[in-house]
């Protein structure tokens, strides 16, 4: 605790090269680990001198203090304050409830990591139990905002070490890891003031692939510009942490998207369409065929399950539409995909796409129902725009190494 006997304030924003926010040292990190308390005391000695020179307890701005109470040597008191004067313009001064919540999460889920102290966190000026002793949780929240709780590891207001003795992480640690990241993502996307960490968690609590989203929205914001660290480690953490079946199966649907065909270029306007093209060109492939089949339309109004018959002719008519489109494509060699295939590979290829489309993400995930299968696509789309972004590199070097060593067996074959 001695790091907080001072006025001090847990950063959340990083300052230059040598001066970072306690979120990437977390994300850096990831655990209570020597190095990383070693960090956090540096950064909080550094914050408790800057706050001194401007008034300690008098600082006019966000400020965490710690007090003994009387009578009670195993209890302190800390609080999280934000203070703004009354004539400031700027409202990003003015803290919000959920802005405050979130703060208050990181600094008692620190707190908690570093002592092993349990936490009770509340916004009232009294305490609503009677008996601290009936406190069985490490941390326990009286009554945050419902949107906070996307923050949380466990589904009601408290937070445990569970996890720790099945050799997983701790539900103090993953409500850490989910904090420091949208703490990472809501200082480096726009707008990015600390109460739109708000907005940040709302999508959060709607879309498992909301890291996706975060990380596709950086390069919209940056000409098709990859995010660097931290923001590209936090919503790795965030699709790891909320991503599940979903994820998965949109790591199946890219994987095989890119083996169909490799987009050009990783930056510049026109990043998303190329990434995302042989995916929505396989969607718009499934809409097409749905209106042509008399089964499919029918569907459509009675919400009853497509025969096997049916399921069968929509892949065919959606497959056929995909490959004669990548077809085109490959002969008349626009910039925008590498069609790495021809001939039967290439409708092997567009059929085994097709299967993933129609039973895994339309009779499964979708449940047979097309107006669910287009809400989805969005949401999708970032996903596969994350997986390739990140593995593109690799594909291409792969591509290339293959290649050449197939013209060196040509030539050898010639000589």
């Amino acid at each position: 605790m001695r790091p907080f006997h001072q006025v001090t304030n847990l950063n959340i924003r990083d300052f230059g090269q040598d001066n970072w926010g306690l979120p990437r040292h977390w994300l850096i990190h990831q655990q209570f680990d020597p190095d990383w308390i070693e960090d956090l005391q540096t950064v909080l000695e550094k914050t408790a001198n800057r706050l001194a020179d401007f008034g300690g307890r008098n600082y006019v701005g966000e400020r965490v203090s710690t007090y003994r109470m009387t009578g009670q040597p195993h209890y302190y008191l800390i609080t999280w304050e934000k203070t703004a004067r009354e004539s400031d313009p700027d409202d990003s001064h003015i803290a919000t409830r959920t802005e405050a919540w979130a703060k208050a999460i990181f600094v008692s889920t620190i707190i908690a990591g570093l002592t092993s102290c349990k936490i009770y966190v509340t916004e009232r000026p009294f305490l609503s139990i009677t008996d601290v002793n009936e406190l069985s949780a490490t941390l326990t929240f009286d009554g945050p905002p419902p949107t906070i709780h996307g923050m949380l590891a466990s589904k009601d207001d408290t937070v445990s070490l569970y996890g720790r003795e099945t050799s997983t992480r701790s539900h103090l640690e993953t409500t850490l890891d989910l904090s420091a990241a949208l703490w990472a993502v809501t200082t480096n996307l726009k707008p990015s003031k600390d109460k739109n960490i708000a907005k940040r968690l709302e999508r959060l609590n709607v879309d498992p692939l909301a890291g996706a989203f975060f990380y596709k929205e950086y390069g919209r914001e940056n000409e098709g510009k990859s995010p660097y660290s931290p923001l590209d480690v936090a919503c790795e953490l965030l699709l790891n942490l909320k991503g599940g079946e979903l994820m998965d199966l949109v790591t199946k649907i890219a994987e095989k998207s890119l083996e169909i065909a490799l987009p050009f270029g990783a930056s510049g306007r026109g990043k998303a369409r190329r990434y995302e093209l042989v995916f929505r060109e396989g969607i718009d492939a499934m809409r097409k065929a749905q209106k042509v089949i008399p089964g499919m339309r029918q569907l459509a109004l009675t919400g009853q399950t497509a025969s096997s018959d049916t399921i069968t002719e929509l892949k065919q008519l959606a497959a056929g539409t995909l490959l004669k489109g990548l077809e085109r494509r490959k002969e008349s060699k626009r910039g925008e995909i590498l069609v790495r295939a021809w001939g039967e590979r290439l409708g092997q290829l567009v059929s085994e796409f097709m299967d993933i489309l129609v039973d895994d993400l339309y009779l499964g995930r979708a449940n047979s129902n097309f107006a669910q299968l287009i809400r989805l696509e969005n949401s999708l789309a970032d996903g596969i725009y994350f997986y390739t972004d990140r593995n593109l590199s690799r594909l291409w070097e792969d591509y290339n190494k293959a290649k050449h060593q197939n013209n060196n067996q040509t030539e050898t074959t010639e000589e």
